[in-house]
C-alpha cells in the first residue's frame, strides 16, 4: 500500500510539472508573438524602400526596418513599419503600406531634436512640414509621436483617413463665396468647411477648405 501511494504521488508530481511547463511555454509563445511583429520585405521592395528613404531625406541614407503595427480602417488594412536611421536606437521614420498589396502609401519623419514632423503622400507626392510639435497635446502623451505606440492604443476599427485624412468636418453656410467666371465651375457656390486634420493617427488641429455648399437657393 505504501509503495502504491509513492507511485501515485510520483505520477501527480510529473503531471503537475508537465502542466507547469506547458503553461509557461504557452505564455512565452504569446509574449513572443506580441513582440515579434516584423514585416518581411522582398528584395524588390527593399530597393523601392531605399529609393523612398533617400528621396525623402534628400541624401543616401543608411537605415534598417523595425517593428510593424497594423491598423484596420473601415475598408482596408494598413501596416506601419519603423524606419531606424543609421546608428539610432529609436525609429524616427515610419512607412505606411497597404496590408494586402504591400504598396507603399505614406512616409513620416519625427525630428525629436528640432521638433519637426514631416510627411509625404507617396501616391500624390504631397509633402507637409509641421513645426513646434512639442507644443501639441498629443506629443507628450504619445511618447513624442511614437506612431507604433499610438497604433497600440487604438481600439477597434479606425475611421477612414486615419493615416492621412480629414474628418469631423463642419460646413459654415453663412460663410460662402461664388466661383468667378475665370475659374472652374463658374457661378458655383462654395462654403467654408472646417475639418480635423489627422496624420499617422495624430491630431494636428483643424484645417479650412472651400467646398461646394450642401444647400442651394
Amino acid at each position: 500500500m505504501k509503495k502504491f501511494k509513492i507511485i501515485i504521488f510520483g505520477l501527480l508530481f510529473v503531471l503537475f510539472g508537465a502542466t507547469l511547463f506547458w503553461s509557461c511555454s504557452d505564455e512565452e509563445l504569446t509574449q513572443s508573438d506580441t513582440k515579434s511583429n516584423f514585416r518581411t520585405f522582398s528584395n524588390e521592395e527593399l530597393v523601392d524602400l531605399e529609393q523612398v528613404v533617400n528621396e525623402f531625406y534628400g541624401t543616401a541614407t543608411v537605415f534598417r526596418t523595425g517593428v510593424t503595427a497594423t491598423v484596420r480602417e473601415e475598408v482596408a488594412h494598413y501596416d506601419c513599419t519603423e524606419i531606424i536611421i543609421d546608428s539610432d536606437t529609436r525609429a524616427r521614420g515610419y512607412l505606411v503600406s497597404d496590408h494586402t498589396t504591400g504598396r507603399f502609401l505614406h512616409f513620416a519623419d519625427v525630428d525629436r531634436t528640432n521638433y519637426v514632423f514631416k510627411t509625404q503622400n507617396l501616391i500624390t507626392n504631397e509633402r507637409e512640414t509641421i513645426t513646434d510639435i512639442d507644443h501639441l497635446p498629443d506629443y507628450g502623451s504619445s511618447d513624442e509621436f511614437d506612431v507604433i505606440r499610438i497604433i497600440g492604443g487604438a481600439v477597434g476599427v479606425q475611421p477612414m483617413g486615419w493615416f492621412w485624412g480629414k474628418w469631423n468636418c463642419t460646413e459654415h453656410p453663412a460663410v460662402f463665396v461664388t466661383v468667378p467666371a475665370t475659374e472652374t465651375y463658374p457661378g458655383d457656390t462654395k462654403c467654408k468647411n472646417t475639418c480635423e486634420l489627422r496624420r499617422f493617427g495624430i491630431s494636428f488641429g483643424t484645417t479650412e477648405t472651400w467646398v461646394t455648399c450642401s444647400w442651394t437657393y
